[in-house]
């Protein structure tokens, strides 16, 4: 904890002005989503695949919009959409607009005569296939790590068949990732950055959020319990599972903006970024739909442990895929310049 603050502290004004930014948004996003999915579940008896999809959907309406908030900074620069986007928000953040309004620095905006026209600046980031196929390998390590808001509360409830017990230990997964996250973060990324090549950081990363799923095959099929150690026995591979997610993420999105850098040359960077999270947003939709009726499915076809080695073979797969992009060198590949096109 003081090697995290002190590292905090170490950051200008600016910086640690993001961090507290990003901090409160997370916050109230971490308040809400370890019970939307048990209620909507529970309280309001939705099957398992329309509660995967509205979370998937609430999720693609956010990251959605990231296509075309990069595309405008990347015209315009990156204050006046950090600006707008707070604005947007509600007033709980009229003091952080403010702040950021004064602190934020002036970044390098594309000369008005430089910038072409949206179709084309679309169009060189639509042509960079070395960005779609990382961008596709990565959309598994959103659906794996999401899990943490679905998959992982509708098993703790149906587990422990709801009740007190059944708050406590959904709230105990998100209370192990969180401390794994503030404990671990700087301490594994640190040590990724010594020993790992960024790229063989992305493979383990990603592996390592598949074989998350695999310590919940141990009681997956076990008849639910109504509390007592029975019941905390039967949720431990749930906590493991939401601790090994938070390392992995450790390990895998610190180096992941700067692939996305890298794949884009340094041009339309924002664009990049904003089209990426578009991708990733579509895939946690079609995964959390996905993942929802197979936990339905597979609960009434008596067969329960079916869906962890499925996911854990979605992150194998995701960490075969960056492997042999990484092998193929298509992680650092450059897209061609874009020209300017005559008025």
């Amino acid at each position: 904890m003081k090697r995290t603050w002190s590292q905090y502290r170490s950051f200008d004004t600016t910086v640690r002005l993001l961090l507290v930014n990003q901090l409160t948004i997370n916050l109230g996003f971490s308040m809400l989503m370890p019970y939307l999915a048990a209620h909507l579940s529970g309280g309001l008896a939705l099957a398992t695949w329309a509660v995967g999809l509205v979370l998937g959907v609430r999720n693609l309406s956010q990251q959605g919009m990231f296509l075309i908030g990069g595309m405008l900074a990347d015209r315009f620069g990156h204050k006046p959409l950090i600006v707008a986007g707070c604005t947007l928000r509600t007033a709980l953040f009229a003091g952080f607009t403010l702040l950021q309004l004064r602190r934020l620095p002036e970044n390098t905006v594309t000369p008005r005569a430089d910038r072409p026209a949206l179709r084309d600046q679309a169009g060189a980031v639509l042509r960079n296939q070395p960005f779609w196929l990382f961008s596709l390998a990565m959309t598994g390590s959103y659906v794996l790590s999401f899990q943490v808001h679905l998959a992982l509360p509708l098993e703790t409830e149906h587990r422990t068949g709801g009740g007190a017990f059944t708050t406590t230990a959904t709230s105990a997964l998100f209370v192990v990732s969180g401390l794994v996250a503030l404990v671990g973060q700087l301490r594994i990324t640190a040590w990724c950055t010594r020993t790992w090549t960024p790229a063989r950081c992305l493979t383990a990363g990603t592996a390592l959020m598949g074989a998350a799923f695999l310590p919940h095959l141990l009681t997956a099929g076990s008849p639910p319990t109504a509390g007592g150690w029975s019941a905390a026995l039967a949720v431990t591979p749930l906590l493991l599972c939401a601790g090994l997610l938070a390392v992995a993420t450790t390990v895998l999105y610190p180096f992941e903006m700067d692939t996305v850098v890298s794949l884009a040359g340094g041009r339309w960077v924002a664009t990049h970024y904003g089209l990426y999270n578009t991708v990733c947003g579509i895939g946690i939709t079609l995964g959390n739909l996905a993942t929802g009726a197979l936990l339905d499915t597979t609960r009434d076809k008596g067969r329960p442990t079916l869906p962890w080695p499925l996911l854990a073979l979605l992150g194998g797969g995701c960490a075969a895929a960056l492997a042999a992009l990484s092998r193929t060198g298509r992680l650092t590949a450059r897209p061609q310049p874009v020209t300017s096109v005559p008025a």
